[in-house]
């Protein structure tokens, strides 16, 4: 009898789970989110590929948003394009991993690129804005998370500066 009625109790406390489901319930903060709204409006009108510049967190809110992203969490290396930033392999020794990756505004006459390693699983990859690699990489949109100095974006056109910074790449 008292298993029974456990069972009974048990099914009545776990049917109101049923019908949630927890992934499209739990993801609302981020659908709902302003910042969310308009990278996936942005995307909707012109899609293209994203990396974002400063705080690498936003990489992965903008990863579930939708949207394709170069930096943020990978699981695995992305060699293919990893070869175009680094095509001797000269830091695969710090990419070659799941990690975290970063990408920073560095501006320099040669156009130089680098990776530094962070943490064990954190890089961080240096490289001007307005790189014709990230060009090759097909990258069409640049998030900023701070407010970039006007060398940063000088080959970019604004999309949005209020906030959050949004620059298109000059395809």
């Amino acid at each position: 009898i008292y298993i029974g009625a456990f069972s009974v109790l048990l099914i009545l406390f776990l049917s109101k789970n049923l019908v949630v489901n927890p992934v499209s319930h739990g993801l609302q903060p981020i659908r709902n989110n302003g910042i969310s709204k308009l990278v996936t409006e942005i995307n909707k009108k012109d899609p293209g590929n994203w990396v974002v510049f400063g705080q690498f967190t936003f990489s992965n809110f903008l990863m579930a948003s939708g949207l394709n992203v170069l930096s943020g969490v990978k699981y695995a290396p992305m060699f293919d394009k990893l070869k175009i930033l680094d095509p001797f392999s000269r830091s695969d020794s710090i990419y070659n991993r799941y990690a975290h990756t970063s990408y920073y505004s560095m501006v320099t006459p040669n156009d130089s690129i680098g990776f530094h390693l962070i943490q064990s699983d954190h890089y961080a990859v240096s490289i001007d804005p307005c790189s014709p690699e990230l060009k090759k990489l097909g990258i069409k949109y640049m998030f900023f998370t701070y407010r970039p100095n006007p060398v940063e974006v000088r080959t970019l056109i604004p999309v949005h500066e209020d906030g959050v910074f949004i620059y298109k790449n000059n395809l």
